[in-house]
């Protein structure tokens, strides 16, 4: 029965736990790009639309967030950002880490830090790439939509706004929660 508990009590642990474990995958498979080393290049910005929203079903975005799309040098890699920042201004954009920022314009650099970024990082093409790129307004837009579409790597960015930063910390406290009614839980048993 003892072996039963501890089994379970590591089953939920993982279950509370886990996105924390997940994140730090995601963060190993962006560091081609948390490093400095990839110059991405602004192709266009707009606001994420009803079909965006509907066929991506994000929790991390909603209809009318700001979004930019980036494209590296070598054009393998779309990198897209969501949500209110200041790296919607920078038409040339480098990833120092996931939260830092350095931003040029050709005649002065920016360095960029957000109060909280989240990157996760895929390794083949983005359908939203493809989707975005459709309400962008930007000159050459079918030479940019073959760019776009014939990338092999795709990046989300998303800078968190305070909303999301509370329903964050309400998870947390909720684990901890958890956590201690699955200690103290287990100790009355004993």
């Amino acid at each position: 029965f003892d072996r039963a508990i501890q089994m379970w009590s590591a089953v939920l642990l993982q279950l509370l736990f886990g996105s924390v474990l997940l994140a730090s995958e995601v963060m190993d498979r962006c560091e081609h790009l948390v490093n400095g080393s990839v110059s991405l290049n602004r192709v266009c910005r707009n606001t994420i639309n009803e079909e965006v929203y509907v066929k991506t079903r994000s929790w991390l975005m909603k209809r009318g967030d700001p979004f930019t799309l980036f494209i590296d040098d070598s054009q393998n890699i779309l990198f897209i950002t969501v949500k209110e920042s200041m790296l919607h201004s920078c038409p040339k954009l480098v990833v120092l880490k996931k939260n830092q920022f350095k931003c040029s314009d050709g005649e002065s650099t920016l360095t960029i830090q957000l109060k909280e970024s989240r990157i996760y990082c895929f390794p083949y093409h983005l359908y939203i790439g493809d989707l975005v790129m459709d309400s962008c307004d930007v000159p050459r837009l079918e030479q940019h939509k073959q760019i776009v579409s014939a990338t092999t790597q795709g990046v989300l960015q998303f800078s968190l706004d305070q909303k999301s930063q509370a329903v964050n910390a309400q998870l947390e406290m909720l684990k901890v929660l958890l956590t201690l009614f699955l200690i103290f839980g287990f100790m009355s048993m004993n």
